[in-house]
């Protein structure tokens, strides 16, 4: 029994240093994200998201699309900077717009102007809703419409 009480203390010792060190980590992220250089405005991080989606996921520029405001912060999806989240509606090939999908993305931190990465949420995970409540915090809601 007091093997057992010792290796489950041992456990108990490394998951609290791995938390603690992982706290440096945390600040050390949130710190780059600081240093990271902001899109000029909303306007001209909406047009990099659009060329980004036409280009990346061949998105039609018919496309109707709801922005958040640029923020600042770090997300599980990519490294921390700047990020914008919003939501997409597409025509189908029927030519009916298909549901409204939510997206994140991520700017290039040297080159705010230029979308790194990006993703647009295409099944009932809501993995997109998660990234974009840990950049905008818990009062964050996906737009409706599109």
């Amino acid at each position: 029994m007091r093997g057992l009480i010792r290796s489950l203390l041992i456990v108990a010792e490394a998951l609290l240093l791995a938390a603690c060190a992982g706290g440096s980590d945390l600040s050390e992220q949130f710190a780059a994200a600081k240093a990271a250089a902001r899109p000029a405005s909303d306007k001209a991080a909406e047009q990099a998201v659009v060329a980004y989606f036409a280009t990346a996921e061949k998105i039609p520029a018919t496309a109707g699309y709801g922005f958040n405001p640029v923020a600042n912060g770090v997300s599980g999806f990519s490294g921390p900077g700047w990020f914008m989240c919003g939501n997409v509606s597409f025509p189908e090939a029927d030519g009916r717009y298909g549901r409204v999908l939510p997206f994140i993305v991520h700017f290039d931190p040297k080159n705010p102007e230029r979308v790194a990465e990006g993703a647009i949420e295409r099944g009932d995970f809501e993995l997109v809703t998660g990234w974009c409540r840990s950049v905008y915090g818990m009062n964050y809601l996906p737009l409706s419409g599109g």
